[in-house]
């Protein structure tokens, strides 16, 4: 089974689920993030830069409000890119694990045929 897991940080709360999941022989992990911190022995992990080519953070709030509906266009060419290289290497994920974001939204699209399980965080 390909399953991906898609989150900022790397391993974020998916660390002991993908440590278990990469355990099983039939099961490919891959988890795309942007940071390059830590390792999950069996797991590829696929880094993305959020905007990386150019100076403009999207989620700045004169940039972006996430209560706004409207996605940001560094935020669409990043998922376009991340999925690209995905589609690129062959890879069709079975299952998605991620947060309810803009990035989480948006990958739907590339990988409609996927199941998904997205994280909706609360905060105080």
């Amino acid at each position: 089974m390909n399953i991906l897991f898609l989150h900022n940080k790397f391993p974020g709360e998916f660390s002991e689920l993908g440590t278990i999941l990469a355990r099983d022989p039939e099961n490919h992990v891959v988890f795309a993030t942007n940071c390059q911190d830590d390792y999950i022995p069996k797991v590829q992990k696929i880094i993305y830069e959020l905007g990386a080519d150019s100076d403009q953070n999207p989620y700045e709030t004169s940039n972006l409000n996430k209560s706004d509906f409207c996605v940001h266009p560094l935020v669409v060419s990043t998922i376009n890119q991340l999925s690209t290289k995905l589609i690129q290497n062959n890879f069709y994920p079975d299952l998605i694990y991620s947060y309810l974001g803009l990035e989480e939204l948006l990958i739907k699209h590339y990988f409609p045929k996927a199941t998904y399980f997205l994280i909706n965080s609360i905060s105080n």
